[in-house]
């Protein structure tokens, strides 16, 4: 039996941290006057961290731990943490769901260093120090961060870490304790969950395909003379759902290039990086040893460029208790394909990049005895300029992609801005941060063989 056509006003295809995030905010712009629907598969039975091989859907919010922190050497990226942290109450109360654990966030490296540069010149420019009196990135709640100078004043706040590789008077900490961490997969039910209450339509299907057509049926190339008013995208699903909509915003990451979804003339510049992630499961000895730890990111024992995170004691959905770690640029390579991309997210990652990251957390938290070690991949999808891609792509079709490993902390204020930029509510839906920064960028055509 053929099934029907749905038509909606606008569609968000993607159902992840951007594009549920949109939806929610594209409800509440709306508050009911236009249709909405959100479209893309959810999460199985949830993963733990030695299930990566099961995986059936490829996305990077099926996870427990991210890091979340207004503190970052990109003052972009820190205005967007910051204002959706803000947020992250309201988004926990209206989806009934919590996901925002603010046990601190610690920067820590050698003041010497240039990721400690990198943020001590973020904190300068836009002065978060200074934030309470300022209220520099519109916040209610003013962002505070405090200053350990020395192994002495880091190891007396938190005595577990060993900083045996940084010189004492060399070591710098900059403590936010409203950062923390976030459940990736809870803030996406959370999400979700508000949005359907605002009576958002989740449709749980894989979108294949994006054609512009007219309404007349005919693609958009067969009938230049229509006008745009005229003109929808028609979404195509894996199971053969249709719908029809208006406008479409694309939150779909790293399935943007590789599925039918941009007008043909179009590929974005986009870099997919291979990230491996490690999971030490902890025995209750440890895991009360590190009860009070923030999440970290610092400087590796190996060089400034040899950086790494690592979340706190977190308790999965197996019930098991596991510190995550995760590495910086130094171990990521490029994928260029669908097939390179299951592939991938299918395996456990990078062995070099597992033992490097195992040497480090036993130098940087001495004692650990851990039950088991698991590894994980992931994919982020980066720009060239560090920024998002907030943009129409056409007349009605728009990009919220290139979250640059950041979107998780930033979820909800970027899917606000994406939410108000399809919607064309307001002229300055970037606020003070420049559109034009966030323009889409688009890969060279292929020349053919000579």
């Amino acid at each position: 039996m053929e099934q029907s056509v749905l038509r909606v006003d606008i569609a968000v295809v993607g159902a992840g941290l951007l594009g549920s995030a949109a939806a929610r905010h594209l409800t509440c712009m709306h508050g009911g006057r236009k249709s909405i629907a959100l479209v893309g598969p959810i999460e199985g039975s949830p993963r733990t961290p030695h299930q990566n091989s099961e995986r059936s859907v490829f996305c990077c919010h099926m996870d427990e731990g991210r890091v979340t922190r207004a503190l970052d050497p990109d003052v972009v990226w820190s205005k967007l943490a910051a204002r959706s942290m803000e947020r992250y109450k309201k988004v926990e109360h209206d989806g009934d769901h919590e996901f925002y654990h603010p046990v601190g966030f610690l920067a820590l490296g050698r003041r010497s260093g240039e990721y400690i540069q990198k943020m001590e010149a973020s904190l300068a420019s836009t002065q978060l120090e200074k934030h309470q009196q300022q209220q520099q990135l519109q916040q209610h709640t003013p962002v505070v961060v405090r200053r350990l100078d020395g192994t002495d004043a880091i190891q007396r706040e938190f005595p577990f870490l060993s900083l045996a590789h940084i010189s004492g008077d060399d070591a710098l900490a900059l403590f936010e304790p409203g950062g923390g961490w976030v459940s990736a997969r809870g803030q996406v039910k959370a999400q979700q969950e508000a949005a359907k209450k605002a009576r958002c339509t989740h449709i749980v299907d894989l979108v294949m395909n994006i054609t512009e057509i007219t309404e007349d049926g005919k693609n958009s190339g067969q009938a230049e003379n229509k006008s745009i008013s005229s003109r929808s995208a028609l979404i195509t699903t894996a199971t053969g759902r249709q719908i029809l909509a208006s406008k479409v915003l694309l939150a779909t990451a790293s399935q943007t290039n590789f599925r039918e979804l941009l007008p043909s003339d179009k590929k974005l510049d986009l870099e997919l990086l291979t990230q491996t992630i490690v999971f030490l499961e902890l025995n209750e000895h440890d895991a009360k040893r590190l009860a009070k730890m923030p999440s970290i990111i610092c400087e590796g024992t190996d060089g400034d460029k040899f950086d790494a995170y690592i979340l706190p004691p977190i308790r999965y959905p197996d019930g098991k208790c596991y510190l995550k770690l995760g590495h910086g640029e130094q171990f990521e390579k490029q994928l260029h394909s669908q097939t390179q991309l299951e592939r991938w997210y299918r395996s456990h990652g990078d062995s070099e990049a597992v033992a490097w990251l195992q040497r480090y957390i036993h130098r940087l938290i001495p004692g650990l005895s851990p039950l088991s070690v698991h590894s994980d991949a992931c994919v982020t999808t980066h720009t060239p300029t560090n920024q998002l891609y907030i943009d129409m792509i056409s007349s009605h079709i728009g990009v919220l992609v290139g979250d640059n490993g950041y979107s998780a902390k930033s979820a909800d204020e970027i899917g606000r801005m994406g939410a108000a930029m399809i919607s064309e509510t307001t002229g300055d839906w970037a606020g003070d941060i420049p559109a034009h920064t966030l323009r889409a960028k688009y890969a060279p055509p292929r020349t053919a063989a000579l």
